[in-house]
């Protein structure tokens, strides 16, 4: 998971306060552009199948269909029940929650959100290291692209192109006043993420403070509850893994939101029972878990038969949708961070990590599995 606002994009920490000036009036969640996949190259597909993975002809291809296809943005306008994001770390599956709870509460979606597909908004993008890197430097005389040079001197004669609409955001997900959106997460990133990114005061708060209700609790929070008050009579809960499983139930939520996978099959059970809809998002770090079964029965009928010895069902392929995405795909990973990621991992930990794909854990390699498990839960999650 993130750990900052701008740690999806390691490598350009650096050169990001060179931009500060440019960004004064920028909100991050109002000019949010989700990025897609594109066909993975063949230099791509070399790696994979080094690994053990064929990108075009696993389970996973079966559920989320051929290149190119959606990620970010068909998790966020996603009209099912059930939306499932599963990827390597760090790639930026957070985020898509945190602009989905924030358009569900303010009914003030992104601007690339408020327009068809494909739409020039007019709205400009604002000039930032990231958007260099992903949508490139234009010149204002001509519109055509001139490079991707993140180092080039601010002037009048460039900028970034303006936002391109995505699709219209559902209305249907909007919460309803005096609703309930839950957050389930691990206890550790409680505070070192999610309240930070949703009710924090400094640069690492993503949606805007004009959500908030601060005429509640400690100007619009109540920590000890983990709840934040939201316009509209509306309440975020932040729910730990490590509490009881009631902890899911006794109201009705809006939206439910799994960060990670849920450590105990009961939790999904009791979340599954008091939700409208849930939004899945985590890295396969725990092998090969109760979740595989859940969303991979309708494709395998070993993972169905699995689910069933744990007591977990499958669901229908048509009661979902699975978004999936590597390290590869992600448009703000550098090269050299995708390539150094992969090889310091142990060959084990590939498919997860950069692949995306659940690994079975097996062997003894020289270090303490659960160790090295601890550690990725630590450190690269999303």
């Amino acid at each position: 998971m993130e750990q900052s606002r701008d740690s999806v994009f390691d490598g350009l920490d650096s050169v990001i306060d060179d931009y500060s000036e440019a960004k004064n009036d920028f909100n991050e969640y109002l000019y949010f552009e989700p990025w897609d996949i594109e066909e993975p190259t063949p230099e791509v597909l070399a790696k994979a199948s080094e690994d053990g993975v064929e990108l075009y002809d696993d389970d996973v291809s079966k559920l989320t269909g051929n290149y190119p296809r959606k990620f970010q943005s068909g998790a966020i306008l996603s009209k099912k029940r059930v939306v499932c994001q599963l990827a390597a770390s760090r790639v930026g599956k957070s985020v898509s929650n945190e602009v989905l709870v924030g358009a569900s509460i303010s009914k003030e979606p992104p601007y690339s959100m408020r327009y068809e597909a494909g739409v020039n908004t007019g709205i400009a993008r604002n000039i930032t290291p990231i958007n260099i890197m992903r949508f490139g430097r234009f010149s204002v005389a001509t519109g055509r692209i001139i490079d991707h040079n993140e180092e080039a001197p601010m002037d009048d004669t460039w900028n970034c192109g303006n936002i391109i609409g995505v699709g219209i955001f559902p209305e249907e997900l909007y919460c309803p006043d005096g609703g309930q959106i839950w957050i389930g997460t691990l206890a550790r990133s409680i505070d070192t993420y999610w309240w930070l990114r949703l009710a924090g005061t400094g640069k690492e708060r993503f949606l805007p403070e004009t959500i908030l209700d601060k005429s509640k609790g400690n100007k619009g929070t109540n920590y000890s509850k983990k709840q934040i008050h939201c316009v509209r009579d509306i309440s975020i809960f932040i729910k730990s893994y490590d509490a009881d499983r009631k902890t899911f139930e006794s109201q009705m939520a809006h939206i439910l939101v799994w960060d990670e996978e849920p450590l105990k099959p009961g939790q999904y059970i009791s979340g599954m029972g008091h939700s409208m809809y849930q939004r899945w998002s985590f890295t396969a770090l725990n092998g090969i878990s109760f979740t595989k079964s859940l969303f991979f029965g309708c494709v395998n009928e070993a993972d169905k038969a699995r689910g069933a010895r744990l007591g977990i069902g499958s669901l229908a392929k048509e009661d979902f949708e699975m978004f999936q995405a590597t390290a590869y795909d992600s448009p703000y990973i550098p090269e050299w961070k995708r390539n150094d990621t992969r090889s310091s991992q142990p060959m084990h930990s590939r498919k997860s990590i950069t692949w995306g794909r659940y690994s079975e854990n097996t062997g003894n390699p020289f270090f303490n599995r659960s160790k090295i498990q601890m550690w990725q839960r630590s450190f690269l999650h999303d």
